[in-house]
């Protein structure tokens, strides 16, 4: 039996890689979320903030399988009214994980913000991370760049790594990344993320299997243990100077 989440999920797969996340785009700890590959789970805990604050999700859009779209709008914060901000977060699967992280101000004065990301690694199989065996616990070191994080894990000679690349320069803040920012009116401000995987062992031990090469995916087969949630079509216009959204839900 797969754990269980308070809400609906949102897969992309690109064969026998898929990453798995709430309809908001962020990947919870304590569920089955997550960028798996090589059925480890490479990226464990993924959460998007505005000043402290999760964003509030509008709809997804699911692409081909290999791509979704998560379209978000910021709460109320301190002098910011609630959906004065979109947000999107475009997110595509391949060998890894690639997500572009684009805000939009419909505020008439300049929006100054600290967005922060919340990433972590377990490390944890496949048959863990379902709740069909226990958790290992397992010790993971962590390196910080500005603009770059990595997870490694070593284990009897053989190791496993996740690289997060940012292509600004972000702060450490209690683990957390963050950078401060300022939104003109209608004036778009991305961020992009690359997640890189990686599988080694030390000189004497026996080579990795090699992994299974990718190729297009063709059809929903591709989601493989997990169900794949499509929402029905989504759009995004404005109407006087604000997001409007076609709400969709998984069926």
């Amino acid at each position: 039996m797969e754990p269980s989440t308070t809400a609906r999920s949102i897969t992309v797969v690109e064969q026998t890689n898929f990453a798995v996340s709430d309809e908001g785009g962020d990947m919870l700890p304590g569920s089955y979320h997550g960028f798996f590959a090589s059925d480890t789970r490479f990226l464990s805990r993924f959460i998007l903030r505005l000043n402290g604050r999760r964003l509030e999700h509008l709809s997804a859009a699911v692409s081909e399988h290999q791509s979704a779209t998560f379209y978000l709008a910021n709460p109320r914060l301190t002098g910011v009214g609630a959906a004065s901000v979109a947000g999107f977060r475009d997110r595509r699967i391949g060998r890894g994980l690639e997500e572009r992280v684009r805000l939009i101000s419909y505020a008439d004065e300049p929006v100054r913000l600290e967005l922060s990301l919340e990433v972590d690694v377990d490390f944890a199989d496949i048959f863990e991370a379902r709740g069909a065996r226990r958790r290992r616990r397992r010790l993971v070191s962590v390196e910080h760049g500005s603009r770059r994080t990595r997870f490694t894990y070593e284990n009897s000679g053989y190791r496993r790594s996740t690289t997060i690349r940012f292509s600004r320069p972000m702060a450490i803040d209690d683990g957390r990344r963050t950078i401060q920012l300022t939104l003109e009116h209608g004036r778009p401000w991305d961020l992009n993320l690359t997640i890189e995987t990686r599988r080694s062992h030390r000189a004497g031990f026996p080579p990795l299997p090699p992994e299974r090469p990718l190729a297009p995916a063709s059809s929903a087969a591709g989601a493989i243990a997990y169900r794949l949630c499509t929402p029905r079509t989504s759009a995004w216009s404005e109407r006087g100077g604000r997001p409007d959204v076609t709400w969709s839900h998984c069926s």
